[in-house]
């Protein structure tokens, strides 16, 4: 499975640069395939992309909504589901490195299955 730029990468609720190591990465060694950034608030940590929401990265043509964060202990928070599964409703593929399993989450694949035919969750750590 490929991972499809142009990419919107989601950077939640972190406060913490050194747990943008992923965003950060992408944007260092790819910044022409990333679009913007999702951040839940303007004291998130900022990586100078443009702030988007979902809607409008898809429109602006992103493919993937990349997870830029690995949190302490590799899992998301309660509040991460709702954030994805609207990326999904979007039409936006979700792509994550973390120990958690997102293909595995009943909500999300759920509303995966009622998004776009192509959207998919490409969660599938070492």
């Amino acid at each position: 499975m490929s991972v499809e730029p142009p990419f919107l990468l989601c950077l939640g609720d972190s406060k913490d640069r050194r747990l943008a190591k992923t965003a950060k990465g992408i944007l260092d060694w790819a910044p022409s395939r990333c679009l913007g950034q999702l951040r839940w608030s303007a004291d998130t940590i900022d990586l100078g992309l443009p702030d988007m929401t979902p809607a409008q990265a898809v429109a602006a043509g992103a493919r993937t909504l990349v997870v830029g964060v690995a949190p302490i202990g590799g899992r998301l928070g309660e509040d991460w589901r709702a954030q994805l599964g609207a990326a999904l409703d979007a039409g936006l593929d979700v792509a994550s490195g973390l120990h958690q399993r997102l293909n595995a989450d009943p909500e999300l694949s759920a509303r995966r299955a009622r998004a776009a035919d192509n959207c998919t969750i490409c969660a599938t750590p070492a």
